[in-house]
């Protein structure tokens, strides 16, 4: 079963991100693009981080972030933001390995996550732990904490997860 989320806020053509059935995308879309930009600006300020760390981070240039968090850039297409929770607690509640053109970044927001790749021993990531790796490779992450987890999840190269 999956769930379609229309994100309004990832610019003029508004982007539909499919998700699995355990994830769910942040109940309340923002308006305006902007509204977008101000969210990211401040979970980035919470986090103490520098333009210039989650450009390293994301692959995204500090110039391009810089606009996007004060609304006077929409996030390209090709980029594709949102917030999730991860309701998945074991391996069990996946049919294979999810795979997709692109590269992801995933950020922890609450809880804690267990990154499963094709290829790489397990990850665990806490709050404020980030990862980075190629869609094309086998992935999914589950919740090891007792509440859903909320990450930020960016993705490029796609316009719907699979």
């Amino acid at each position: 079963m999956k769930k379609t989320a229309t994100r309004s806020s990832l610019g003029e053509a508004a982007a539909t991100v499919v998700l699995p059935a355990r994830f769910s995308a942040d109940a309340a879309p923002a308006e305006v693009s902007d509204d977008l930009g101000h969210r990211l600006k401040r979970v980035r300020i919470d986090k103490g981080w520098t333009l210039k760390e989650v450009s390293e981070r994301t692959g995204v240039a500090r110039s391009t972030l810089s606009k996007i968090e004060n609304g006077q850039m929409s996030p390209q297409k090709r980029i594709l933001p949102f917030k999730a929770r991860i309701k998945a607690r074991s391996l069990d509640e996946f049919p294979g390995w999810v795979r997709h053109d692109g590269e992801e970044f995933l950020c922890v927001l609450s809880g804690t996550v267990q990154v499963f790749t094709e290829f790489y021993t397990p990850v665990t990531l806490e709050v404020g732990d980030s990862t980075y790796f190629d869609s094309k490779m086998g992935h999914a992450i589950v919740s090891l904490s007792k509440e859903d987890a909320e990450v930020i999840w960016i993705c490029t190269g796609i316009t719907a997860l699979s």
